[in-house]
């Protein structure tokens, strides 16, 4: 009953607005009503029937606008639009397709059907035509005032100029051009002043700092809770930077059963991630832009993987990271560098329009020749780039602590055949084994693949010449690749397939050497 009367009542309300109409459409979508934490009641239209029927139009706008590239000391004005959906009109002959009906106790009346005449929520392509009206607004805006900044994403609204003075006509003229398509402000969400609250950021006098948020522990309890977290974690991460290795806990809750609602509980490793995550959105803060100075692109190389800023000197504009997952079963360290850059690169395009004018690594001269040489990752992500490589670093505490605890790459690994004992490889579907000039060794596996084998035989040839320069020789393409790029890569934490134990036990091995190993496929 309580629940029937607020729906009347938020009917009731729209229909005065003018948003809905009385309805004779045999169109007919469920409508329901839910409690918000204000105690006000909100009304929702389920249409997920209709939305079968319609096309998507798919996103015009494929990520948020970046505070950062805001001047410094420019004026700013945060506008949100009043109901921005419900001030765009559905054409006539599609209202009939958004009928709902009101119900009654013991059928003791006719039932109440009406129909949105405004654009409803819960369409489908309501948040892409609502950004389309939106824009088509502000285009006339945009080409009076092309040297100031009109950011729009959906209802918000962010507008910038150097001064005051200037930004007094700017306003005005988008004020009006929403006033011509009966779009709507709310004058109590005009924001004028530092801080200012745009889009999950606080946005002050001289830097910009995520919103200040407590994670809840007590409701991780599934996968999916889970997922959700890393969701937002990986969200917040440009802002506040968070290396990939300081949340490899927490990814590995994902790994295992694939049911939604499969069980997850926070491990004591995982809750002291959590806690860095809760640190660095209390302390972390991005700088605005400064016109006068170069955007570059640098990259440390945290463990797992490396980490990277666009930045200004010491303003950090931007964080980045790679993906947790990976395409490749084997990733060098090199081969995440590159991807990094190549991301980074494409970012900082993005933002300016222009590439960065200078790409920093901890990579020395001859690691950077040798990047070019042989590793294809590095060559497309490079090849055609105009600006600096360097391996000197702007001074500040945080970059320099980034370096300190950066992985050294060393590799055992020989391009060239080395002078030392050649042991050739060989495995067939029951053994497996090894030869050299001196002597041999064949043993019995029972391996699924004889791939497999082979990488076992050049693990044993690996364990058995320890100390001593090796070339070795294999007929599996697969085997002496992998074993090649193995000191080089970082494995998964968690899984523990058969592979993933051969792959461990050989790196091992490598990674103990100290003399020169040259694998070769024939």
């Amino acid at each position: 009953m309580i629940k029937l009367e607020a729906l009347r009542s938020l009917v009731a309300e729209q229909l005065t607005a003018g948003h809905i109409e009385t309805s004779t459409s045999p169109w007919n979508s469920p409508v329901f009503v839910i409690k918000k934490k204000s105690g006000k009641w909100k009304l929702l239209v389920d249409l997920r029937e209709v939305n079968k029927c319609i096309e998507p139009m798919g996103g015009l706008q494929l990520g948020l606008p970046s505070p950062a590239m805001i001047p410094q000391t420019w004026s700013i004005t945060v506008i949100d639009l009043k109901d921005c959906f419900l001030t765009i009109p559905l054409q006539p002959q599609d209202k009939a397709k958004f009928a709902f009906t009101v119900p009654t106790y013991n059928h003791q009346q006719p039932v109440e059907r009406y129909q949105w005449t405004d654009l409803p929520q819960g369409m489908i392509n309501s948040p892409t035509l609502c950004q389309e009206f939106v824009a088509r607004a502000l285009t006339p805006v945009r080409q009076l005032f092309p040297q100031f900044i009109l950011y729009h994403y959906m209802d918000d609204l962010l507008l910038a100029a150097p001064n005051r003075e200037q930004k007094a006509p700017f306003y005005h003229k988008v004020l009006e051009a929403l006033k011509a398509f009966g779009l709507q402000v709310a004058p109590e969400k005009i924001q004028e002043e530092f801080p200012y609250s745009y889009l999950g950021s606080t946005l002050e006098s001289t830097q910009i700092r995520p919103q200040k948020i407590q994670i809840r522990r007590d409701h991780l309890k599934t996968l999916n809770d889970f997922q959700k977290l890393l969701g937002d974690i990986n969200w917040l991460r440009p802002s506040i930077g968070i290396p990939t290795y300081r949340l490899c806990h927490l990814f590995g809750t994902l790994e295992g059963d694939r049911a939604l609602n499969g069980p997850r509980q926070l491990s004591p490793q995982a809750a002291k991630e959590l806690s860095y995550v809760e640190q660095r959105i209390s302390q972390g803060f991005l700088s605005y832009l400064n016109p006068q100075k170069s955007v570059q692109l640098i990259l440390f190389q945290t463990p797992h993987s490396p980490t990277g800023v666009i930045s200004q000197d010491v303003a950090i504009l931007e964080w980045l990271s790679l993906s947790n997952q990976t395409n490749k079963k084997l990733q060098t360290y090199i081969d995440k560098i590159a991807l990094l850059i190549a991301k980074g690169g494409t970012r900082v395009l993005q933002l300016t329009g222009q590439e960065p004018q200078e790409i920093t690594t901890q990579l020395t001269n001859a690691q950077v020749s040798k990047g070019f040489q042989f590793n294809e990752e590095w060559q497309l992500a490079l090849a055609d780039y105009p600006g600096k490589l360097s391996n000197h670093y702007p001074h500040s505490k945080l970059f320099d602590f980034l370096r300190q605890t950066s992985v050294v790459i060393t590799n055992v690994i020989s391009h060239t055949p080395v002078s030392g004992i050649t042991a050739f490889i060989d495995a067939n579907k029951t053994s497996e084994g090894y030869w050299t000039d001196q002597q041999y060794k064949v043993l019995p596996h029972s391996f699924s693949s004889v791939q497999l084998a082979e990488l076992w035989a050049i693990t044993l040839a690996l364990q058995e010449f320890n100390t001593v320069p090796l070339n070795i020789v294999s007929d599996s393409r697969y085997a002496t690749l992998s074993c090649s790029i193995l000191p080089d890569v970082d494995l998964p934490l968690f899984s523990r397939s058969s592979i993933d134990k051969l792959f461990l036990r050989a790196q091992q091995l490598l990674l103990q050497r100290h003399d020169p190993v040259y694998i070769c496929h024939v």
